[in-house]
């Protein structure tokens, strides 16, 4: 493969629990920092599609395993080594890749959000600037049903209680509080209401 400009690209790290507002202040800072300089990589694209687990029924999305981290660390490494990459597009709720893939070339700054962004330490240490979203359980549950019931056709808030309850509660033990510490932490409670100046702490953090 063609090894295109090498921009010396600076990985920003997007993390936090679910519903913290990664994926929603990533786009805002892509379109701050210029989407010309910016590619952002979703780690919700990384999932693997509903076919590939045995119980389809009982899906646990909250662990390191529902994810293909292989190309997701192999599609960091090859924009960061200036090659071109085709991405999956995962769609939330339906849980399948869309038929068309997005091509992604070397650029200024890297976003790498979702729950497990600083899941490789070789990618941490290679961060320009690692971020953590602080939401509190509460808000954050109400904005994952919110977010659910507009996604998943069979939506059950009862269902999404006794998840809460038990798979994101073992995601939080185990790995939140040690992503927690590695990141600048950002508090998006009234994210919806103080969006942009949540955004231009962010920004300036960013560009210190």
């Amino acid at each position: 493969m063609k090894k295109l400009q090498n921009y010396n690209t600076k990985i920003i790290l997007i993390s936090g629990g679910s519903c913290s507002g990664k994926t929603s202040l990533s786009l805002l800072i892509k379109k701050e920092l210029g989407k010309n300089k910016v590619n952002l990589i979703s780690m919700d694209d990384y999932y693997f599609p509903k076919s590939h687990f045995k119980d389809k029924l009982n899906i646990n999305w909250d662990v390191p395993e529902a994810y293909d981290l292989t190309k997701f660390k192999k599609d960091i490494n090859m924009l960061l080594n200036g090659k071109e990459v085709k991405k999956n597009i995962f769609i939330y709720g339906k849980d399948v890749y869309k038929k068309e893939k997005e091509n992604l070339y070397p650029k200024e700054f890297l976003i790498i959000e979702g729950i497990f962004s600083p899941y490789f330490e070789d990618i941490q240490k290679k961060a320009y600037k690692n971020i953590f979203l602080y939401s509190s359980k509460k808000i954050r549950y109400n904005r994952r049903r919110e977010k659910d019931s507009k996604s998943i056709s069979n939506f059950s808030e009862e269902n999404l209680k006794k998840y809460w309850k038990k798979e994101i509660k073992e995601f939080e033990k185990k790995y939140l509080k040690k992503f927690k510490k590695g990141g600048k932490l950002i508090k998006t409670n009234n994210l919806e209401n103080n969006q942009e100046k949540i955004l231009q702490k962010i920004i300036k953090y960013i560009n210190k």
